[in-house]
C-alpha cells in the first residue's frame, strides 16, 4: 500500500536540501515557505486512458514502471488511479480477467487486487481505465501513453 503524503514528505528531501518531518516544520523554513506560497494547482488536469480489452499484468507493470521513471514525466505526474481487467499472462489459456486497482503517487505506483466485497466498475467501463493527474500532459503525449497501454492488452 502507498504511504500517505506526509510520509512521502518525511522521506524525500525538500527543495531546500533537507527533510521536513511535517508541513509545520516546512513552514519554519524560509525557502520552503516561499516555494509553498508560489505553488499553484491551476494547471493540474486529469487525463484518462481506456483499455480496449483485458490487460496482461507483466506488460502493465513494465509500462507503469517506464511511465513513472521517465525523468521529465514523473515530476509532472502527481497521481495515477485506475481500474483495469487483468490477466496474469498470455500463457494461461482461458484465464478469466479479474479487476485490479492501480494507484500511484509520483514515481511510486502499485497494482493491487480488487478489494474483496467491493463492487467492480459497471459494464460501461469496458475493460477499465487509467487516470493520470498532473500538469503539462499534451495531447500528443497522451496519445503515446494510450498506445503504450493498448500494447499491454492480452489480444495485442
Amino acid at each position: 500500500p502507498l504511504l500517505g503524503l506526509e510520509a512521502l514528505r518525511r522521506h524525500r528531501p525538500a527543495a531546500c536540501g533537507h527533510s521536513h518531518g511535517s508541513a509545520k516544520d516546512a513552514a519554519g523554513c524560509d525557502q520552503c515557505a516561499s516555494e509553498a506560497a508560489s505553488h499553484s494547482h491551476s494547471a493540474t488536469e486529469a487525463r484518462t486512458l481506456r483499455a480496449g480489452g483485458p490487460v496482461r499484468r507483466p506488460a502493465l507493470e513494465a509500462w507503469l514502471s517506464r511511465l513513472v521513471s521517465d525523468g521529465d514525466r514523473w515530476h509532472r505526474l502527481y497521481r495515477i488511479k485506475g481500474a483495469l481487467r487483468l490477466v496474469e499472462s498470455d500463457s494461461v489459456p482461458g484465464d478469466d480477467p479479474g479487476w485490479a486497482v492501480i494507484q500511484g503517487v509520483h514515481s511510486e505506483v502499485h497494482v493491487e487486487p480488487w478489494p474483496e466485497g467491493a463492487v467492480p466498475p459497471a459494464e460501461s467501463a469496458g475493460s477499465g481505465f487509467v487516470v493520470l493527474i498532473g500538469r503539462g500532459i499534451s495531447d500528443a503525449e497522451l496519445a503515446g501513453l494510450q498506445e503504450g497501454l493498448s500494447a499491454c492488452e492480452a489480444d495485442s
